[in-house]
């Protein structure tokens, strides 16, 4: 029965004694010849280069510790009439996601509206944000028009804007009519 488990036994011993070996100090000469040991590896402290890389390791990035208002207006003019306008506000932290979804459901005869807008900022140096915005805009139709369906707006964008300072950031046509739609945008960082 020992001849049968030996080679397992061998190898066990074996796989021990390479592994006391690599955790023997290495040692390494001084300047006055003789050899110094150092400790095992788990045991050596780190040194100033190794503690110096730590400390200035990138950390996980979240922005800065600021809101961002964000400002979004939606000029809807049809003609030479007065433009409609739609005003979209939300607070969001620096670097992340605001999301804002309002609907009015259909009643006949008019059509379902949507406004809905996603918004990221980020604040660059000297107060400059940069905004990742999407707006879905599907406005309601007064009753003479609503045989026929809106166009809606649907656009991604990101821009850098001056706290503060509003931006005209896209005009869009309405493939079928005379309308326009206009989209302003404004960031502001609260401080």
């Amino acid at each position: 029965m020992i001849t049968r488990f030996a080679p397992a036994l061998v190898l066990c011993l074996l796989a021990w004694s390479v592994q006391a070996v690599a955790q023997t100090p290495t040692p390494m000469p001084t300047p006055q010849g003789k050899p110094q040991t150092l400790p095992p590896p788990s045991q050596q402290q780190p040194s100033q280069q190794q503690q110096t890389a730590t400390k200035d390791a990138p950390r996980k990035a979240r922005g800065r510790d600021v809101n961002v208002q964000v400002e979004i207006t939606i000029g809807d003019q049809t003609g030479s009439a007065a433009p409609e306008k739609r005003v979209v506000s939300m607070t969001v932290a620096d670097t992340k996601f605001g999301r804002i979804r309002s609907s009015a459901p259909p009643s006949p005869p008019m059509n379902p509206a949507t406004l809905n807008i996603d918004a990221t900022p980020e604040v660059l140096e000297n107060d400059r944000i940069l905004v990742m915005l999407t707006i879905e805009y599907l406005p309601v139709l007064p009753e003479a028009a609503s045989q026929r369906r809106p166009a809606a707006l649907n656009e991604t964008l990101t821009v850098i804007l001056q706290s503060g300072k509003p931006m005209l950031v896209s005009q869009a046509a309405d493939p079928a009519t005379d309308r326009k739609m206009t989209v302003e945008v404004k960031a502001t960082l609260l401080k």
